[in-house]
């Protein structure tokens, strides 16, 4: 099911949550609402789910405008960043609760539950309580339960906010691979950049309630569309410099940029940690001289601090750990700072 958001709208108070947001959500996609706390991500998921009605704009499920329509109506399975089971039933009676509230025949929610349990990875699990299960468990149910009345859309509201980071990062790969084998249009709301990148198709990434930018996980890491995103994604060197004649300019550091920037001007230049790579002398990429301050390892790569010469904020490079080690670099060296790329930003 196409999910269609057009030019939607919503306040609380004052305060604008949603501002003109357009998003097409295809058919069969995994999408993340990604950004800040307080950036609307939760607000459009409650308004494409019929919990909140928006003053302005249209959502269309297919070519069926929805937008006034009640939940009900929506044909959609939510789960909460809490599971919300029902503490008093099963695992099997928390699942089919939504088809039992429907009418379906006992025959029929008894198959679909075993379905599921299967699918969901329950099995045993049946008659237990939601209190005798693991978090990741119950989310499994939640999810479950969910999905028993086959919904168009299935909509995640911070699923794995709510466990510890070791269930949560096997949770998010059990959840790509579920969505790959039921293709469910599915949206869900993160604030893990990590977990968005990991688990979606493509990630829309919002701030102060408008849309900044959607894309695949490579496109939105590779090509930011603005300082904003590029900022959000962090893990990056940030640079006060000028454009002169074609190119951008920070001290002996020129990079050419292909943006349609003004002829002169100050310019950002955003460098990630890992490229930036250290060397005796220049190799043909723009490069840099700098004083290494600091270095610490963390696993497989050292985490670097350099001070470029004529500037008095450090720079953070990370360089894989057995380059580092073959290199003879230590706290003092004198070292060629090259960088591999830039996103530059006027």
């Amino acid at each position: 099911m196409k999910i269609d958001i057009q030019k939607v709208s919503k306040s609380f108070g004052l305060f604008p949550a949603l501002d003109d947001v357009d998003v097409t959500i295809p058919s069969g996609e995994l999408v993340a609402l990604l950004g800040p706390s307080g950036s609307g991500k939760t607000t459009l998921l409650r308004v494409i789910a019929g919990l909140e009605v928006p003053e302005r704009g249209r959502v269309f499920f297919g070519d069926l405008d929805v937008t006034q329509s009640a939940v009900r109506g929506r044909n959609i399975g939510f789960v909460f960043q809490h599971y919300a089971l029902f503490p008093h039933m099963t695992v099997a009676q928390n699942i089919g609760f939504g088809l039992r509230v429907r009418k379906y025949k006992k025959k029929d929610i008894a198959k679909r539950t075993d379905e599921l349990i299967e699918l969901m990875q329950l099995h045993g699990l049946g008659n237990r309580l939601p209190a005798e299960l693991s978090g990741g468990q119950r989310q499994r149910v939640a999810l479950a339960r969910a999905l028993a009345p086959n919904p168009a859309v299935l909509l995640l509201d911070e699923p794995f906010g709510a466990l510890d980071a070791r269930v949560r990062q096997d949770l998010r790969r059990w959840l790509r691979r579920l969505h790959d084998q039921i293709h469910v249009t599915t949206v869900f709301v993160t604030h893990d950049q990590e977990e968005a990148f990991e688990v979606a198709d493509r990630v829309a990434i919002l701030n102060d309630g408008r849309i900044e930018q959607v894309g695949s996980p490579d496109e939105i890491f590779d090509d930011p569309a603005n300082a904003f995103v590029m900022d959000f994604i962090g893990g990056a060197n940030v640079l006060q410099g000028h454009l002169e004649s074609g190119a951008w300019r920070f001290n002996d550091l020129v990079l050419p940029h292909h943006k349609d920037f003004g002829a002169t001007g100050s310019a950002t230049a955003y460098i990630r940690n890992k490229d930036i790579r250290l060397s005796c002398a220049p190799n043909g990429s723009p490069f840099f001289h700098a004083t290494v301050t600091d270095a610490r390892r963390v696993g497989l790569v050292v985490h670097a601090t350099i001070h470029p010469q004529g500037s008095a904020e450090p720079l953070f490079a990370e360089i894989p750990h057995d380059d580092w080690s073959s290199s003879g670099f230590k706290v003092g060296s004198p070292v060629v700072a090259s960088v591999k790329r830039a996103q530059i930003f006027q």
